[in-house]
């Protein structure tokens, strides 16, 4: 077993040699490619809850002032985790409130500058 710590992203090459009992020689090179760990990035988001409302839907946009698209819907709570966001993006989000008929206008539109 070879243990160690990459140094850096890239590829390495080394040899391993054994010797064994009655002098029995083997020897193998191997190719270590070592790439960046991908790293999952997500929005939190929690809001005041509405006295009439039995669920909320959940809109975000790259742009400000929309136009949004629908992320989740039919949320029980008032939190949600947007797990479906990009690295280096900027999203303006806004939620609506259901009160088992009809939905609420959009709330304030909250930003999100994911790193």
């Amino acid at each position: 077993m070879v243990h160690g710590t990459p140094a850096k992203v890239g590829s390495s090459t080394f040899s391993v040699t054994v010797r064994g009992c009655g002098g029995h020689i083997f020897s193998h090179r191997y190719t270590v490619s070592i790439a960046l760990a991908q790293t999952a990035h997500s929005v939190s988001l929690k809001w005041q809850p509405s006295a009439t409302a039995v669920s909320y839907d959940l809109y975000r946009s790259t742009f400000s002032g929309g136009p949004y698209g629908l992320v989740a819907s039919a949320i029980l709570g008032t939190s949600f985790v947007d797990q479906s966001v990009t690295a280096g993006e900027t999203y303006f989000y806004v939620a609506t409130a259901w009160d088992g008929t009809k939905e609420s206008g959009f709330s304030n539109q909250v930003t999100a500058a994911v790193p």
